[in-house]
């Protein structure tokens, strides 16, 4: 009984905290048709972002559907909290545990057209380095890979595994969704299509800085 009082008590400290913040950011997005247009073609659409600059994006793409990969930890019964009270629909499992129940569930739902957000270094890094799920996602599925870049002008980065954003309450903040990524496994390997998606999440990251007039915190 203590250990879920904590729990739940973690999770609503976060989410007040995350809720309260973003209400007071001004953000500027580029892109948002790009992914509209996308869902409207029925093929499912995988959305990459680093682990590092969640926070953002959650509250901004809340209750659109989005489906997301949550771990089955202790850590990750708290963030799926957060994602299903912003509106996420759950698929439990991680690279550790249940990682193959988890691809094949995200599999069956992109082929339904639906929406996946992934972050391709999580849940434990290495920091800003894609791991092959996404990729045989894509290429299993055919769904196409959106890169989605994050910035704000005020924050601070907390002392965690990949340094994870968190903006200062009435910052500017902006998010960049670039142009889909198409993967075919047979004219690249693994590791090619790895380099490929970082330097894109790099690139997008870079734009929303730039359309903030300012380097990324």
């Amino acid at each position: 009984m203590i250990e879920r009082f904590k729990l739940w008590l973690t999770w609503f400290l976060l989410w007040l905290v995350s809720t309260a913040i973003a209400k007071t950011l001004r953000i500027k997005v580029h892109g948002d048709d790009t992914l509209k247009r996308l869902v409207q073609e029925g093929n499912g659409v995988i959305v990459l972002l680093w682990h590092n600059s969640t926070m953002i994006p959650i509250y901004y793409f809340r209750h659109r559907g989005y489906y997301a990969i949550s771990s089955t930890s202790r850590a990750g019964e708290v963030q799926s909290r957060l994602l299903a009270s912003r509106g996420f629909r759950l698929i439990r499992g991680s690279s550790a545990r249940e990682g193959v129940r988890a691809l094949l569930e995200s599999a069956r739902r992109l082929k339904e057209g639906g929406l996946l957000a992934l972050t391709p270094d999580g849940p434990r890094g290495p920091d800003r380095v894609v791991q092959p799920g996404s990729i045989q996602l894509a290429a299993k599925t055919g769904s196409p890979i959106v890169p989605v870049g994050v910035a704000c002008n005020r924050g601070r980065r907390v002392n965690s595994w990949d340094r994870h954003l968190i903006p200062c309450p009435f910052a500017r903040a902006a998010i960049y969704v670039g142009e889909p990524i198409r993967v075919d496994a047979e004219t690249r390997s693994i590791q090619e299509w790895s380099k490929i998606l970082e330097d894109a999440l790099n690139e997008a990251d870079a734009r929303a800085a730039k359309m903030l007039g300012a380097r990324a915190i």
